[in-house]
């Protein structure tokens, strides 16, 4: 038997879950290549027929998904 190696975090976690209602997020990294991402947009809607509130962090030197600050920014939203 197999034992499955599952991430320790905790967004991927409840991502595994599915749809649980409302607030819904959608995370989307762009970048030139595979090894950087030099995009982050971030669409949040929190309920049913509400327009979406979108935040957009951008970088031309570093990856944004290595960037602890930028990390802490997303959990506040």
């Amino acid at each position: 038997m197999k034992i499955k190696s599952r991430s320790n975090n905790p967004l991927a976690k409840r991502a595994r879950k599915g749809f649980r209602g409302f607030p819904v997020a959608t995370v989307a990294f762009y970048g030139p290549d595979d090894q950087r991402a030099s995009k982050l947009v971030i669409g949040i809607i929190n309920h049913e027929g509400a327009e979406p509130k979108l935040c957009q962090w951008y970088s031309n030197i570093s990856d944004l998904r290595a960037v602890p600050e930028i990390e802490s920014e997303i959990k506040a939203s």
